[in-house]
């Protein structure tokens, strides 16, 4: 069964998207103030993902889903992530649409690198 999720706009401009935010692991820092932890940096980095430097866009932003009205990781983080988890073949595009499916290879990486039991993705 492949699930789908689908593509939003990341960040205050809607120029880059985000993927739906798997969960905390102390990689973000959910405060009043969003942000990216040293262990969040370090973790990115592990995985090849490299943030962009003086970007206007905040590197962790909460953000609700216009239709499925579901909160999910917006802001430089979230659409670094979108772009690591297309270009690995974690998620794959559906049509034109913003829809996006986990593809068998993103299953098993998001279930290493979260825990996520498959029911989940």
């Amino acid at each position: 069964m492949v699930r789908k999720t689908r593509l939003v706009p990341g960040g205050s401009h809607g120029t880059s998207p985000s993927v739906v935010h798997p969960c905390g692991h102390g990689l973000l820092d959910w405060g009043p103030e969003p942000g990216l932890p040293a262990a969040g940096r370090a973790w990115l980095i592990e995985l090849g993902i490299t943030l962009p430097s003086g970007s206007r866009r905040p590197p962790v932003r909460a953000c609700l889903d216009r239709t499925e009205r579901r909160p999910h990781l917006g802001g430089a983080v979230g659409a670094a992530l979108c772009d690591h988890a297309l270009t690995t073949g974690w998620l794959t595009r559906i049509g034109t649409t913003r829809a996006l499916a986990v593809t068998p290879t993103g299953r098993r990486a998001w279930q290493h690198l979260f825990g996520l039991p498959p029911a989940g993705l």
